[in-house]
């Protein structure tokens, strides 16, 4: 009897791009969206960014890039960035002139908690949401995004703390949670492309006096991208941006198969930062920390201040990497993803969701996966990462790249499990080299 697969995919780049020589900059805004001006809220009733209640409507096109002139987030506001209005593609403000930020700007990740069937653990804007829980005979889920944490199996009788996996971004979690479940790294300093942070994975299959209950894995921090023409102003005394990931949770197993466990979700890692200007005056605070659960910490996120003139007493983020403004969208459309998977086409825009899976196939042996790329030096061998319900996080290679800069493919092969899996896309190279293998 053939048991059928299902998985949502995800593509992930690393390129180094080269620097700007020029002392200006332009943020490529055109200024069609006005002057935005955000105020209000709190950390317990923010005021949340909905593109759909301004008036006239912002980003119509849906692509989450706005054109503005300026921007201010004035003091004592608390705005909330939200997948839930804004989706999981990054965010980008663009302006023409000032940026003023002396409120919070907030992306992080939801925590985990204990929740009806309905989805928790949502990612932040930019952010992917952490992996649906298990309940009764049902396994749980491991958590989206490229470095998504996996789903620990059901507690036996000798266990005590089953936790399923947090999730990876600068630094891999594969092997700190005991059965190698959590998240793999993912992305590059550059923050090109920018992604957001990954899911931890929803609790094992967990026995509660109510079925319908479930620990969901806790949320990633999204993704910001704020270009100014003329300056940024990250101010002392409110200023914050965040975008960290959320906390796992974890409970006493109930299940009379098992004396005494304690069951729980992965935490979500922190997501990305990035600001771009002439002028960066930076003496507010910019947190992108993973989540914690019971037993590791999410990996950190990453952030990206590029400026010609900086003024900051400490780094705003201790982790932050400094330098010269770069464009705002790399200008070869490099891109790889995959075509096929068994023979069945894949969305040219993968949706990578946990509810409504991308490609279902009903193949338990091997299958051929076919890949195409675009401006990636023939040579480069592409990876494919699975994270599935049941089992540890599946990673294979493909066949190099044969083609031209323009266009090459590659495949590869693979056997995967039973049930529900999301893949992610990995493809590094150095950009110096035109052609031949990956460095």
């Amino acid at each position: 009897m053939n048991f059928p697969s299902t998985f949502c995919l995800l593509a992930l780049l690393a390129a180094t791009p080269g620097l700007s020589a020029a002392q200006s900059f332009d943020s490529g805004s055109d200024g069609s969206d006005g002057a935005l001006v955000l105020s209000g809220g709190s950390s317990g009733v923010p005021i949340i960014f909905d593109p759909a209640t301004f008036d006239p409507p912002l980003d119509p096109d849906g692509d989450n890039i706005y054109h503005f002139t300026t921007i201010t987030v004035e003091a004592d506001s608390y705005i909330r960035l939200r997948s839930q209005e804004l989706g999981s593609l990054p965010v980008v403000w663009l302006a023409q002139g000032d940026v003023v930020i002396d409120g919070t700007l907030d992306l992080s990740g939801e925590e985990s908690n204990m929740g009806g069937l309905s989805l928790n653990g949502r990612g932040g804007a930019g952010g992917f949401d952490g992996g649906r829980g298990g309940t009764g005979s049902t396994q749980g889920r491991p958590g989206a995004g490229p470095g998504g944490g996996g789903v620990a199996p059901p507690a036996g009788e000798d266990d005590f703390v089953v936790t399923s996996g947090s999730a990876g971004h600068v630094f891999s979690l594969r092997g700190e949670n005991g059965e190698g479940l959590g998240g793999l790294s993912y992305g590059n300093r550059y923050l090109i492309p920018l992604l957001g942070g990954s899911g931890g994975g929803g609790s094992p299959r967990y026995t509660s006096p109510d079925p319908g209950v479930t620990i969901n894995g806790a949320g990633g921090g999204g993704a910001l991208l704020i270009a100014s023409s003329t300056r940024i102003n990250l101010n002392e005394g409110g200023g914050r941006i965040l975008a960290t990931g959320g906390d796992g949770f974890w409970v006493q197993d109930t299940s009379p198969f098992v004396e005494f466990s304690e069951t729980g979700s992965g935490a979500g890692s922190g997501g990305s930062v990035r600001l771009i200007a002439p002028t960066l005056r930076a003496h507010g605070s910019i947190n992108v920390n993973g989540g914690t659960t019971y037993n590791a910490t999410a990996s950190r996120g990453r952030v990206s201040l590029e400026a010609f003139d900086f003024d900051m007493d400490n780094l705003p983020y201790e982790h932050a990497q400094l330098r010269r403004p770069t464009e705002v969208f790399p200008q070869i459309p490099v891109s790889v993803r995959v075509t096929s998977i068994d023979g069945v086409p894949v969305p040219a825009n993968p949706a990578a969701g946990i509810v409504v899976p991308d490609v279902t196939v009903n193949n338990p042996g091997p299958m051929t996966v076919g890949f195409e790329a675009r401006f990636v030096p023939p040579g480069t061998t592409v990876t494919l990462r699975f994270a599935s319900e049941d089992n540890a996080p599946l990673e294979v290679a493909s066949t190099p790249l044969e083609g031209t800069m323009e266009l090459s493919t590659a495949t590869a092969t693979v056997t995967l499990p039973r049930g529900f899996a999301i893949a992610s896309v990995h493809a590094m190279w150095n950009p110096m080299r035109k052609a031949g293998p990956a460095e």
